[in-house]
């Protein structure tokens, strides 16, 4: 790549460029090159933000940003307010003085409420919007979210006469569904063409710590963060963290300050400093960065495509759906054709697992590929025969499961290709396969870590992709045999 600044020989949105003395077509139709456009024209709206706990001065220094804000950009609308704790009652008369005009807003806690003042505050010209505190809406999403659940139950369980006991908090798999509901609000908050200053309540971070003394795990506080939905908290691009602070009056006594804090400033003006009892003046730099009328919006809609079918299920899990159908018909085919569980009757489907898929591990064999399940599945059935009938072919037919060919001569098997550095596995030269007893030694020491197992052997090196346990050499299989907890910690560790 070069950093060779680009030369447009026609327009710069359509047109022919070179870069480095490379040439290039531009668009701006509908076609694959016409998602680039040029960036860097600036922001032209305040994203600010506000967190501390209570009595920490969010509600006033909030209130002297958009004041200071509304001035130096000389913006003509009034300030808007959604208020969820009484606090416009207190700084209206100061907006007044310095606005001449009222403050509107809303006193609610709605989510649905809040979306809707924001598009009131665009579309009425609402010069600068405060929604103070965030953290009261994000908690009634949830609260509104987990009544709702309930009484959907409650109606569901009375219908078929069941006894109801309602859900006292949310669960695991309640919150994807609370995220994306939040998240209208977070496009909002950063694609709107209005200036934003959010308060939220601050709370402790948590986390696991060992003590060095006693070398017992405790819960340590490690840090502060905003009470609402936990990325949000980082969204504005102004974010400051507001605290109480005492200092000496001189007079035997402590004085009462609130100070500032900037953990975040995107511009990097104010990032990282600190002031007590700000002013606008204390944020001023950051503002006036602000390109007046700039506005770019991010694309949030969704549109990558997963590959999901109607029934909802994407690439992956149709791969998977479709490999747990082939062992479940592969292995009933077995059991159809050899029902015994005797000695002699386990030899003779590990060695028809052996002959068609290569392994005599049924856990190797749910690992494989659905195409390789499928040829392996129809050959059973009879439906493709080998090019080299090898000489035991002659089990299948035993089995009832395929007629036995005429034999021929296969061609010699090429070369194994390696797909990582690891070196090949280990397989003796005369293709030797572990005896039946080791095999089953090593599947009773594994047991349910067989795909675990399967795959440490592999990046290992023991084993090439798609083989099983009875394709280790005789040496390594004695090392597990030997040392059973030693291997075992290796492959969970991995």
């Amino acid at each position: 790549m070069t950093d060779t600044p680009p030369t447009f020989l026609h327009s710069p949105t359509k047109g022919i460029f070179l870069v480095g003395g490379v040439t290039f077509l531009t668009t701006t139709d509908n076609t694959t090159m016409a998602l680039l456009t040029k960036l860097g024209s600036g922001q032209g709206y305040l994203k600010a933000g506000f967190l501390g706990f209570q009595k920490s001065g969010k509600t006033y220094t909030a209130m002297l940003l958009a004041l200071g804000t509304r001035a130096l950009l000389k913006l003509k609308g009034p300030l808007g307010m959604f208020d969820t704790e009484g606090g416009s009652e207190y700084i209206s008369a100061r907006v007044k003085a310095e606005t001449g005009q009222e403050i509107v807003g809303i006193k609610s806690r709605s989510f649905d409420d809040l979306l809707q003042v924001g598009k009131e505050c665009i579309e009425t010209g609402v010069s600068i919007l405060i929604v103070d505190s965030v953290t009261h809406v994000w908690r009634e999403l949830c609260d509104a979210y987990l009544k709702q659940v309930n009484e959907a139950k409650r109606r569901a369980y009375e219908a078929k006469g069941w006894r109801f006991a309602p859900k006292t908090a949310l669960e695991f798999q309640d919150w994807n569904q609370i995220k994306g509901r939040w998240s209208a609000w977070t496009d909002f908050y950063l694609n709107a063409p209005i200036h934003i200053v959010i308060c939220g309540r601050a709370g402790y971070e948590y986390d696991m710590s060992t003590n060095e003394d006693t070398g017992k795990k405790e819960l340590v506080k490690t840090g502060i963060k905003m009470k609402t939905e936990a990325e949000f908290g980082f969204e504005p691009s102004l974010l400051v963290e507001m605290e109480r602070v005492q200092s000496p009056n001189g007079e035997g006594g402590f004085r009462l300050g609130r100070q500032a804090t900037v953990l975040g400033d995107r511009f990097g003006l104010v990032d990282g400093k600190t002031a007590v009892d700000p002013t606008f003046e204390f944020f001023k730099p950051h503002v006036a960065a602000l390109t007046a009328g700039a506005h770019m919006p991010i694309d949030t809609r969704t549109k990558s495509d997963l590959g999901v079918s109607e029934e909802g299920d994407t690439e992956w899990a149709r791969e998977k759906k479709a490999r747990v159908i082939l062992c479940e018909e592969i292995q009933g085919l077995l059991v159809s054709a050899i029902p015994g569980m005797g000695a002699e009757d386990k030899k003779r489907k590990a060695d028809l697992m052996q002959q068609v898929f290569g392994s005599r591990s049924w856990t190797a064999i749910e690992g494989m590929d659905s195409e390789k399940l499928r040829k392996g599945l129809d050959r059973l059935r009879g439906c493709e025969k080998p090019a080299a009938v090898p000489a035991d072919e002659a089990e299948l037919a035993k089995a009832g499961l395929a007629p036995v060919a005429a034999p021929t001569t296969a061609p010699a098997p090429a070369p194994a290709v390696q797909t990582s550095n690891q070196p090949p596995a280990t397989v003796s030269a005369n293709g030797a396969r572990l005896a039946d007893e080791l095999v089953v030694k090593l599947e009773e020491i594994i047991g349910q870590q067989g795909p675990a197992a399967l795959r440490w052997m592999c990046v290992n090196g023991w084993l090439q992709k798609g083989q099983g346990f009875d394709c280790l050499s005789a040496e390594r299989a004695a090392k597990i045999i030997d040392r059973p907890a030693q291997f075992m910690r290796a492959v969970t560790a991995a």
